[in-house]
């Protein structure tokens, strides 16, 4: 069923984004962001370090290779898309000390309505 789709996404068991299938759910699976990230990457992150740059040069109207592109991609990745990494999986604080994200987001309060 899946082999006839143009993208899969949180299913099938395989990364391969020259295939447009981003799954985190296999064995073994260690993507990260890079840039000084080391959170595994969930179906979304996959999707946004892929796609994020293109989509947010887009809505600037500027190409990718701008630097205020680059910039927004990393911001919007460190407020937010780690974060729908982090909150399925583990405790924001590895320790006492300071939390491993930054929750600015309201979407837990949105899955209770």
């Amino acid at each position: 069923v899946l082999e006839g789709l143009d993208a899969v996404l949180d299913v099938g068991g395989v990364y391969d984004p020259s295939r447009d299938r981003y799954d985190h759910h296999q064995k073994g699976f260690e993507e990260v962001f890079g840039h000084g990230f080391s959170t595994k990457l969930s179906s979304a992150g996959l999707v946004y370090k892929h796609f994020g740059k293109e989509i947010i040069a887009n809505e600037l109207k500027v190409d990718e290779e701008h630097q205020n592109v680059h910039y927004i991609y990393l911001a919007v990745y460190r407020s937010f898309m780690e974060y729908l990494a982090w909150s399925k999986k583990f405790c924001a604080f590895k320790t006492e000390s300071l939390a491993w994200y930054i929750d600015i987001t309201i979407l837990d309060i949105m899955k209770t309505k």
